[in-house]
C-alpha cells in the first residue's frame, strides 16, 4: 500500500494530560484551569515543531476520557497545535480509551480518533476508529463486525494468547 515509506505518526499527551499528570506529581489538590492548559498548549507546540524535518506523517494527541477542561473549550485552546500540525501538513488526531457519543465534537477539528473500547464493539463513525478491545483478540473477533474499508484500531493485551493474535491479523488481512 505505500511501498516502502510508511506513515509515522507522532502519539503525545495532550496539553491536559501533561497537566493533569504534573499536579499528580506535585500533589497539586488545585483544580486544573484553562490558562494552565493554554501554557502548557504553546510548550506542546513548540515541541510538535521540533519533529518538522523528520518525516513524520501525523500526529496523535493522547487525550484524557475524563476532561477535567470541557472538551470543546479544549478545542480553542489546542489552537496553536492545530495550527503547527496544519503548517507542516500533518495529519492531526485524538487517542482516547473509551468512544463516548461527546467525542464526535473533536472531528471538527481533528481528522480521525482513535480509541481502544466501545459499548458497541469496532465503531467507525466518521472519522472515529476503534474497538479492537481485548475481546477482540482473545478471540472472539465472530461477534465483531470488521469495516471493509477505512482505518481500524486497537491495542494488544500482554496476555493474549499469540496463535489467536496471528490467526486474527491474518484474517483482517484477508478483509
Amino acid at each position: 500500500l505505500y511501498g516502502d515509506q510508511y506513515p509515522i505518526v507522532l502519539m503525545v499527551p495532550s496539553p491536559q494530560k501533561w497537566m493533569i499528570w504534573l499536579k499528580e506529581q506535585l500533589n497539586l489538590e488545585s483544580k486544573l484551569t484553562s490558562d494552565e492548559i493554554d501554557a502548557a498548549t504553546m510548550y506542546v507546540a513548540d515541541f510538535l515543531r521540533s519533529f518538522s524535518t523528520l518525516g513524520i506523517s501525523g500526529i496523535t494527541l493522547m487525550e484524557q476520557t475524563n476532561f477535567s477542561i470541557e472538551l470543546t473549550e479544549c478545542l480553542g485552546i489546542y489552537e496553536s497545535i492545530f495550527n503547527v500540525a496544519e503548517h507542516y501538513h500533518w495529519a492531526l488526531g485524538f487517542h482516547v480509551e473509551e468512544f463516548q457519543q461527546e467525542l464526535i465534537k473533536l472531528q471538527e477539528k481533528a481528522e480521525f480518533v482513535l480509541f481502544e473500547r466501545s459499548q458497541e464493539g469496532i465503531h467507525p463513525n466518521g472519522n472515529a476508529f476503534g474497538g479492537f478491545g481485548p475481546d477482540f483478540w482473545s478471540g472472539y473477533k465472530e461477534k465483531l463486525p470488521i469495516p471493509k474499508i477505512g482505518l481500524v484500531y486497537g491495542s494488544i493485551p500482554e496476555d493474549a494468547n499469540p496463535e489467536i493474535v496471528l490467526d486474527t491479523l491474518t484474517s483482517l488481512r484477508r478483509n
